[in-house]
């Protein structure tokens, strides 16, 4: 027994069955205290848990707003001023590899071109149609 090793595949199947436990005792007690009318105390107790229970599989992401600019969205410079803050918030500063920018339809037509121009540069850059424009362009 002394060569027992525990496999790479083995220790996520272990991880998958903590956060599935995890999962539930969250449900059982929201539950509970919802039915008990302790309704305040659901939210900080969801809180608390996920802060003390961190899951290694679950993927990190963020969101940031940019300030307003008084420049005209659709416009190569002003894009290019937008492009050049997000790479140095994500790419260079978090090491980022790739970025997804959602759109709207012009804006993705321009972003494409410069990714055309720039080429290299903007190797990073994915744009992508908004949620919106999406399905109205699938109707």
């Amino acid at each position: 027994m002394s060569s027992f090793e525990v496999s790479s595949k083995e220790m996520k199947s272990v991880e998958k069955l903590q956060e599935s436990l995890c999962t539930y005792q969250l449900t059982k007690q929201v539950f509970n205290q919802y039915e008990k009318g302790d309704k305040s105390e659901v939210l900080l107790d969801l809180h608390q848990f996920l802060i003390s229970h961190p899951s290694s599989s679950q993927e990190k992401s963020e969101v940031v707003y940019l300030q307003a600019l008084d420049a005209i969205a659709d416009r190569k410079d002003t894009l290019i001023l937008v492009l050049n803050d997000l790479h140095a918030r994500f790419i260079k500063k978090q090491q980022m590899k790739h970025l997804l920018v959602e759109d709207d339809a012009k804006l993705y037509d321009v972003l494409q071109s410069l990714k055309f121009e720039y080429g290299v540069e903007y190797s990073w850059l994915i744009p992508m149609l908004g949620d919106w424009h999406l399905l109205k362009i699938i109707k």
